[in-house]
Parts: C-alpha cells; sequence; structure tokens
C-alpha cells in the first residue's frame, strides 16, 4: 500500500487553506499559553487554586462581556483584518509576559491583564474565523465545521488534519 497525496473538496480551495494554517498556528500558540500562563504563576509567583482559578476566570470573562457586542461587529467589518489584528495582539499580549519577566518586572496582577486581554482578542479571532468559513468554501457548512477544519476545535491532532489518502 502506497500513500499518496491526494487534494479533494476544502484542500483544493486556497482560501480555506489560508484559514486553515492561520487557524492551526492560533491553536498552538492558544495551546501553548493555556499551559504556560497558569505554569508561570505557581512555579514563579507560588499561586494556589484561588489565584489560579482567577486567571482562568480572567480568560473567560471576555467571551461573557464581549460575545454578543464582538459578533454584531465583526458581522459588519472585513472579518480577514479583525482575525489577523486579533491574532497579532494576542501574541503581542503573550509576549509581554516574558519581556517583564526578563526586565524583573512581572507581577501576578501583570498575568491577569495579559490573560483577559488575550482573551479579549481570542474573542474577536474566533468570531471572525466562524463568520469567514462560509465565505471561503462552498461546501456544505457541516464538513466546514468537522474535527479537521478551523471550527471544528483546537485540538492539535496532525493526523486528523493531513489530507492524506491511501490507495
Amino acid at each position: 500500500m502506497r500513500a499518496t497525496l491526494r487534494l479533494d473538496g476544502l484542500w483544493r480551495n486556497p482560501e480555506f487553506i489560508k484559514v486553515w494554517i492561520g487557524s492551526s498556528v492560533s491553536a498552538v500558540g492558544s495551546q501553548v499559553t493555556l499551559l504556560a500562563v497558569p505554569l508561570t504563576a505557581v512555579l514563579v509567583f507560588g499561586a494556589g487554586p484561588a489565584e489560579t482559578g482567577l486567571l482562568t476566570a480572567a480568560g473567560v470573562a471576555p467571551m461573557l462581556l464581549l460575545g454578543l457586542v464582538a459578533g454584531a461587529w465583526v458581522d459588519r467589518l472585513p472579518r480577514r483584518p479583525i482575525r489577523i489584528i486579533a491574532n497579532l495582539g494576542s501574541g503581542l499580549t503573550i509576549a509581554t509576559v516574558p519581556a517583564a519577566a526578563l526586565l524583573g518586572v512581572l507581577r501576578l496582577e501583570h498575568l491577569y491583564v495579559a490573560t483577559f486581554v488575550v482573551g479579549c482578542f481570542v474573542v474577536f479571532s474566533r468570531l471572525a474565523t466562524s463568520a469567514m468559513l462560509p465565505a471561503v468554501s462552498r461546501e456544505p457548512l457541516p464538513q466546514v465545521s468537522a474535527p479537521g477544519s478551523p471550527a471544528g476545535g483546537t485540538r492539535w491532532n496532525v493526523q486528523s488534519r493531513a489530507p492524506v489518502r491511501t490507495s
């Protein structure tokens, strides 16, 4: 049996490929951040369950606070720039954490603020990505939202994402 690379359906659509690559890179960054920020709080500041829980809440709160307003805004503006700005903003915000640590000024409060700001950017990025999918694909939306696609979750699994068929 020989593995061959055969691009079908969505994999032939360059706009979808751009969305997929951007979502994949964003998902890896989000997963690293999800692990690194609470771990930094525990290892550097000795944060306990209450502080770690507050840090997690700071990352989730923007969805509750901004979700509806951000959704209305994303619907009225070009989605690609929103997504790019949100992902760049998120990356730059997270970059302030090691920068502050190198300068010796990192505090737990900085982690709280950075986590909240990143959460705000994530709201806009996810909404823009979801709104972009129907425009970049003529495929039915259930196929676009399947586990191997950008809207299918943030689970990073190369095997399920690879467009390879065996024949």
